[in-house]
């Protein structure tokens, strides 16, 4: 065989196993986050309809360190209610850093998007829910530093 032809064997060879290493990964995002790809994710903070879920049951399935923050992979249950739509039950499985897995605990309720097409296809809203925390958050400090003004004010001391 000539050198060209090796040539081509090898980079032929290194396409279809660049493919295969692809291909295997999708298949295990997926299987690991309950039927969905990340493009179908991001699709449905775009497009899917707005909800609200209370958390009826979460297992953890398995728990990994990257660096000094532990990921927990969870199986969650979830009643989801909609405007307009009759409540309907489903499970999603997320890999959750520490900072996020206290934020989705049983009778919690969380904001959800769903296709409405497909409701089986549905993930906790984390950019709302993130959103809102926000927001009580600075409400609660405003609340605070009013407080804390009439606490100073010399006039509303007696």
């Amino acid at each position: 065989m000539s050198d060209s032809a090796n040539f081509y064997m090898l980079v032929v060879g290194g396409a279809v196993l660049l493919a295969v290493i692809v291909f295997v990964t999708l298949l295990y995002e997926k299987k690991r986050t309950a039927g969905l790809f990340f493009w179908e994710r991001l699709g449905l903070y775009d497009r899917g309809a707005q909800a609200t879920a209370m958390v009826l049951q979460r297992m953890e399935v398995s728990s990994s360190v990257s660096g000094t923050i532990v990921f927990h992979l969870d199986d969650i249950v979830l009643e989801v209610r909609g405007e307009g739509a009759p409540p309907f039950r489903a499970s999603v499985r997320y890999e959750l850093p520490s900072s996020k897995h206290s934020d989705v605990r049983e009778g919690e309720t969380v904001p959800v998007r769903f296709d409405p097409k497909r409701p089986s296809r549905l993930i906790i809203d984390w950019r709302t829910m993130a959103a809102s925390r926000l927001i009580a958050s600075e409400s609660q400090h405003a609340a605070e530093e009013r407080r804390r003004a009439e606490l100073l004010d010399p006039k509303k001391r007696g």
